[in-house]
């Protein structure tokens, strides 16, 4: 690792601050990136993006166990506390707990999470680390840090002994009460978030947004077709991409899937990946959630299935469909412990007689 840049994030199209720290552990470059464009980084850095934190929850709570065993104990407590469908949140838990079991946990809207990974990657950033922008304050002793937030977003970060938050100003100190307040200046604010950088306390790239090495379905998209009549079938075409990535047909079939997405009223950007593209479409559309659920479930079960493939995929009324190819002695219900496991349902259909085996169909569903 060559050094550590800090990519600060706020609103959708508000410029994105960064800020470099070298090898020798010292400020050595800092700018503000707008419209999107691509962000500097050196090779080898170690790469901490912070995201808005008004539209995460953040509590502190008896979370006992491994981090993900903490993250399913945070998932009930978190679920049953804030409104709407718990399938649509996404889950964090800091790594470690302190001596009363006690760690912060995170819940943030999976659209946002998607939205966020997917401007990143058009930017060019894949993130080492994602984490919410008052998590990177030092939390005090007693009363609150308040600190600006990044530019462009209208908020203050607050952190307390036991609380992280980010609203706006006036919300911030009415919430704080009569605690005692110390205020941070811009300066000092992005000094301290460099420091935190280096080991944060929370990351939220876990579970479905954990990094990884190579796409979920490789090979599926040579035999899909990509229909992008709907935003979520711009989301499947960005996992279908990924599969063809390095096969001969990958031209051909990101050029149909640019021409389908412009049909869809989604520019692309001329001679560049589509897949970033597609991904952000998708977020913003709202398509990304269940969808990225089903797709992530779908392709830990068909790793997890020997002899089952999938040839075709469609998503309709929150339901993802898949043509499989089953070898012969593989059984569609193979997937089944998988998509459980992930508190969705496995509909299967009829199997019929294929060349070198069989095929059938599957849904995964709410």
């Amino acid at each position: 690792m060559t050094g550590r840049t800090l990519y600060m994030l706020a609103g959708e199209g508000a410029p994105v601050s960064w800020a470099r720290i070298g090898a020798d552990g010292k400020l050595d470059g800092r700018g503000t990136v707008r419209d999107d464009r691509p962000l500097p980084h050196e090779d080898g850095d170690f790469l901490v993006v912070s995201v808005p934190g008004d539209r995460i929850t953040i509590r502190a709570a008896e979370l006992p166990g491994t981090q993900a065993q903490a993250r399913t104990v945070a998932r009930l407590a978190l679920g049953s506390e804030l409104a709407g469908d718990p399938a649509a949140l996404h889950i964090a838990a800091a790594r470690a707990a302190d001596l009363a079991d006690r760690r912060l946990a995170a819940a943030v809207d999976r659209r946002l999470m998607d939205g966020w990974t997917a401007r990143l990657e058009m930017m060019g950033i894949v993130p080492d680390r994602l984490v919410p922008a008052p998590l990177l304050l030092t939390p005090p002793d007693d009363g609150y840090l308040i600190a600006p937030a990044a530019e462009g977003g209208g908020l203050v970060d607050v952190r307390g002994a036991d609380a992280a938050f980010s609203a706006p100003p006036a919300l911030a100190r009415t919430i704080c009460g009569d605690a005692a307040i110390r205020e941070l200046t811009a300066e000092q604010a992005l000094l301290t978030r460099l420091q935190e950088s280096e080991d944060p306390e929370l990351d939220l790239l876990q579970g479905d947004y954990a990094r990884r090495g190579e796409s979920a379905l490789p090979g599926l998209a040579k035999r899909a077709s990509v229909y992008l009549f709907s935003a979520a079938l711009l989301f499947l075409a960005a996992v279908l991409i990924d599969g063809v990535r390095h096969d001969r047909a990958a031209d051909r079939l990101t050029g149909a899937i640019a021409e389908r997405a412009a049909a869809a009223g989604v520019g692309l950007p001329a001679a560049t990946d589509p897949l970033p593209a597609l991904r952000l479409a998708a977020a913003r559309s709202g398509a990304g959630g269940g969808f990225s659920l089903a797709m992530e479930t779908l392709a830990a079960a068909v790793r997890g299935a020997p002899g089952i493939s999938v040839s075709s995929l469609s998503w309709a009324g929150g339901r993802l469909g898949a043509e499989i190819r089953l070898s012969p002695g593989a059984d569609s219900e193979a997937l089944r412990p998988a998509v459980e496991a992930a508190g969705l349902r496995l509909v299967t259909g009829p199997v019929e007689a294929a060349e070198n085996g069989s095929r059938s169909t599957i849904e995964i569903v709410p």
